[in-house]
């Protein structure tokens, strides 16, 4: 059973014009996939928020569920809400993978549409979609500075810890986050401020790190670094980084986590998914190929799992698959996840997917490891 808790990101997010259905909509970011989608039912409310399913997408092994989280209340959700879900199943030996994303959000509907995945799962057995919460507070960023030009030196004590006083031009570098003040204090130790807008505070985590020009890719200033939280900030210290080396600085990354205006909602919402499979056929091998004794091949619309037995302790994992059609042209595969079937006998399968969808009538044979594998009698 899968447990981890997936937090769904918002790279992809769109906003979805009125008009569009959540159906027609879910067949817009699928693409060439979109014919594969089946209808999915079902609901739950809580927290004044309803948790409906739209559709499906499998094959036996990758399950995709789809669905719409609807704040009834109104004002809770925006364009950067993330949502907290997974599915939960039962797995095909012991490796998976686990992935969620917020597709689109419908602001007149208060509305988000969210895919939750997992690829590994035995889809004959049960799945739950569970929802544990929605968060529009949480905000990222990842930010290269330059190195300043001038250092302040103006600096005042805090509880007994020394920090910087805040500039008089501070910089925004993120949403309602600001470069206040960088530089060394009485004591030699250097420092960089950040102050947060109204409403914006820190996250659970904050890097700042100096770039050395001659050594780009070395943290060589982070070794006991003081972090002093303010009432509207942050001071980082910095005892590595002397007036000496401040010579190599070419400027500093950011990356972090932090807060700023808007609700967060937990509860949990679980919903049994039923999956409909797309077309598929197994093809019995029962083969010795190169390192491996091929036991069979899936072959469906979404993708290939060739499942294997290992003949040596250093055969690794069979990869060196090639799918043709019909008319003799290769059909794109991407080797998606290798893993472990059977420990004791050391059988394992690999999956590949497909770049578009395929009718299985259109597919001819696979050239597993050099080793022709009709796909039809």
């Amino acid at each position: 059973m899968v447990l981890a808790a997936v937090v769904c990101g918002v790279l992809a997010l769109s906003t979805v014009a009125a008009g569009p259905t959540v159906w027609q909509a879910l067949q817009n970011q699928l693409g060439v996939f979109a014919p594969l989608a089946v209808p999915a039912e079902g609901s739950l409310t809580e927290q004044d928020v309803e948790v409906r399913l739209v559709g499906s997408l499998s094959d036996g092994y990758e399950a995709k569920v789809y669905f719409t989280a609807t704040d009834l209340t109104g004002g809770r959700f925006g364009e950067l809400t993330r949502v907290s879900a997974e599915l939960k199943g039962e797995l095909v030996g012991n490796g998976s993978a686990l992935g969620c994303e917020v597709l689109s959000y419908d602001e007149e509907a208060n509305q988000i549409l969210v895919e939750a995945s997992l690829v590994g799962v035995d889809a004959s057995a049960p799945l739950t979609l569970e929802v544990s919460g929605f968060d529009s507070a949480s905000r990222t960023m990842q930010v290269q500075l330059p190195r300043p030009e001038k250092l302040q030196k103006v600096s005042t004590t805090v509880n007994g810890t020394t920090v910087l006083l805040p500039g008089e031009n501070p910089q925004e570098i993120a949403e309602g986050v600001f470069l206040s003040a960088m530089g060394f204090d009485a004591d030699g130790l250097f420092h960089i401020r950040l102050d947060f807008g109204e409403g914006y505070g820190l996250g659970r985590y904050l890097f700042i790190v100096p770039q050395n020009q001659l050594y780009p890719d070395q943290n060589l200033y982070q070794e006991n670094s003081i972090c002093t939280e303010l009432e509207h900030g942050v001071d980082l210290a910095y005892p590595r980084l002397t007036q000496v080396s401040w010579e190599q600085i070419s400027g500093f990354y950011v990356d972090g986590g932090y807060s700023g205006p808007g609700a967060v909602v937990q509860g949990t919402w679980e919903l049994p998914v039923t999956l409909e499979q797309v077309e598929q056929q197994t093809v019995v091998v029962d083969q010795t190929v190169d390192k491996f004794h091929v036991e069979q091949v899936e072959v469906s619309q979404m993708g290939i799992v060739v499942t294997y037995q290992r003949l040596y302790v250093q055969s690794g994992w069979l990869t060196n698959v090639k799918l043709f059609d019909r008319n003799g042209n290769q059909v794109p595969l991407m080797t998606d996840m290798c893993v472990t079937k059977d420990m004791q006998k050391d059988i394992v399968y690999t999956r590949f997917i497909l770049e578009e969808p395929v009718e299985l009538e259109d597919l001819d044979y696979l050239m597993v490891a050099g080793v022709r594998i009709p796909l039809h009698g």
